[in-house]
């Protein structure tokens, strides 16, 4: 069995509808697990975190007051935001060469990740940007790898907030991308530890 490679991408975003809002952050963080052993031991050391990326993005669009309140949008913040199509190039330049460098097909990964893939799709095509290459077709959403954890009472709802208060990750949820993609990561090693070590 080989090891996998995730992408695990988060956006900021101006609202919820990718027809009238945009990307205004963008993060990412290369994750790599190797498989158990022969025996089905998982060695925790071997979750390997590689290269992260980071952007800021000056919103083309309206950002809604909703939308605002959660991510901290303030347009005085925003003033050194790379503009979308750099800051977007930018993204699908740091995919490609990481995808060169793993040695298997990285998988997008992400706490919903459809919502992210939907707005980062909607606004790199406005930009004329075409799709990374190198990425697996395979989605995965660390919401649904939590979901037996429902069955189990161990969680009463599979949103980020939930999940990082199950992991045992101290304080309050940031809602910056930089900071729930590396909540995200987080999560995936305790759900691993659920997996293979539930003592």
């Amino acid at each position: 069995m080989k090891d996998t490679t995730l992408l695990v991408v988060d956006t900021e975003t101006g609202g919820l509808d990718p027809e009238v809002a945009c990307i205004i952050e963008i993060a990412a963080q290369v994750l790599v697990i190797e498989p158990p052993d022969e025996n089905g031991v998982f060695d925790f050391g071997n979750l390997q975190p590689g290269e992260m990326f980071y952007a800021k993005i000056k919103p083309d669009r309206p950002v809604g007051e909703k939308a605002a309140a959660v991510n901290g949008y303030l347009p005085e913040a925003w003033h050194d935001a790379l503009m979308p199509d750099v800051g977007l190039g930018n993204f699908r330049r740091f995919v490609e060469r990481e995808c060169k460098k793993a040695r298997t097909r990285p998988m997008w990964c992400g706490c919903n990740p459809l919502f992210d893939l939907k707005f980062y799709n909607g606004d790199r095509k406005r930009y004329g940007q075409a799709a990374p290459d190198g990425l697996s077709y395979r989605v995965i959403d660390v919401q649904s790898l939590a979901f037996p954890l429902l069955f189990c009472g161990e969680l009463t709802g599979l949103s980020l907030a939930k999940l990082r208060a199950w992991a045992g990750i101290e304080g309050e949820q940031k809602h910056t991308a930089l900071d729930d993609v590396h909540d995200t990561c987080e999560v995936i090693g305790a759900l691993l530890r659920w997996r293979f070590d539930p003592s």
